[in-house]
């Protein structure tokens, strides 16, 4: 998540979340045991999370078309109001 440049999310989020979509069969998982310490698990998208992140995905890009010219007018107001 650090990586992807997400260091605002804070950790105790994250397990909720994939919890939540595991749950609600959005994710599928596996334990994979290892040499070095207790079994992890590994979680991929099932067909049903496919589907929602595709959904999900269409509201946030319509949100996103609403909301970012107003945050462009915005920011044109304020500048037009300081000079």
């Amino acid at each position: 998540m650090r990586a992807a440049g997400l260091t605002q999310v804070p950790e105790g989020s994250i397990y909720p979340t994939l919890s939540r979509l595991e749950r609600d069969g959005h994710l599928s998982a596996r334990m994979i045991r290892t040499q070095s310490g207790p079994a992890r698990k590994y979680l991929s998208l099932s067909p049903s999370g496919e589907r929602f992140m595709e959904e999900r995905s269409r509201a946030w890009h319509s949100l996103a078309a609403v909301i970012g010219p107003l945050l462009v007018d915005e920011t044109r107001d304020v500048e037009e109001a300081t000079s």
